[in-house]
């Protein structure tokens, strides 16, 4: 509970809007996500992400 207002989590039509309002609500152009599972759940998480952004693999690999 102690992180509760510090987490997010949902689904990506969920997460997508919570994560945009965190950036305009801080003013960045760039958020740093990071996810509390084992590999093959946490990958899915970032495919989903990137699902709801609309990002192409091109532009994941480009910003590693």
């Amino acid at each position: 509970k102690a992180n509760s207002g510090r987490v997010i989590s949902g689904t990506p039509e969920t997460v997508k809007p919570q994560l945009e309002k965190l950036a305009t609500d801080f003013a960045v152009d760039e958020i740093v996500v990071t996810t509390m599972a084992d590999y093959p759940e946490r990958r899915r998480s970032f495919e989903l992400l990137a699902e709801a952004f609309k990002l192409t693999p091109r532009e994941v690999a480009a910003t590693l």
